[in-house]
């Protein structure tokens, strides 16, 4: 079967010149796509002025660094000229000698006495040596007053009128007989669930 260009519908014939009109919007795009692209590698380029004024601070930083550890340097070079000693600073000195010899002595003397605490504790343990000790941590209870039991007065409930019928008066069977499920489904709904 052949078919004539002719006979073809009119919308598929137009899509057929449609291609200049596609060529020509791909080239726009590109251009367009293409002109962004070089205009945004403009704008990465480095800045000179910014390059050599971060140059310059860097510069000024790493001297100023350098002169302050060379003033260091220095400092620790040099010797230490104590002043000459007077009377009253050695009088004193020699007081916190004297106060911090007797606070080792005093020391010494308390880890003795911790000595021989530990010399007395019980190092061999079976049920001949057993000494019991007391409770340890032992805070004394204060006693709590109690309220003596009241049991609550049971309440009657007073009905004034008739009452809505339960599902207990509908069906009289015992709960889980199939008596009472075959009841159950048989009355309306409206008073099923009471």
């Amino acid at each position: 079967m052949n078919a004539d260009w002719d006979d073809a519908p009119v919308r598929i014939q137009r899509k057929a010149g449609n291609a200049m009109v596609w060529c020509i919007s791909l080239v726009f795009g590109l251009g367009i796509t293409g002109g962004g692209l070089y205009l945004a590698s403009g704008q990465m380029k480095p800045n000179p002025r910014a390059e050599a004024t971060v140059a310059r601070l860097n510069a000024e930083a790493t001297r100023k660094h350098n002169e302050e550890v060379r003033a260091r340097q220095l400092a620790s070079q040099q010797r230490y000229n104590p002043a000459p000693m007077e009377e009253k600073n050695w009088i004193r000195s020699s007081e916190e000698v004297q106060r911090n010899a007797q606070a080792q002595r005093e020391l010494q003397e308390w880890s003795r006495a911790q000595a021989e605490k530990q010399q007395e504790r019980q190092t061999s343990f079976s049920d001949a040596t057993y000494v019991p000790q007391g409770a340890r941590n032992v805070v004394p209870s204060t006693p709590i007053p109690r309220e003596a039991y009241k049991p609550k007065p049971k309440q009657e409930i007073v009905i004034v009128g008739k009452a809505d019928p339960k599902l207990s008066d509908w069906c009289p069977f015992a709960k889980g007989s199939i008596e009472r499920r075959n009841c159950k489904a048989s009355i309306n709904l409206s008073t099923r669930n009471q």
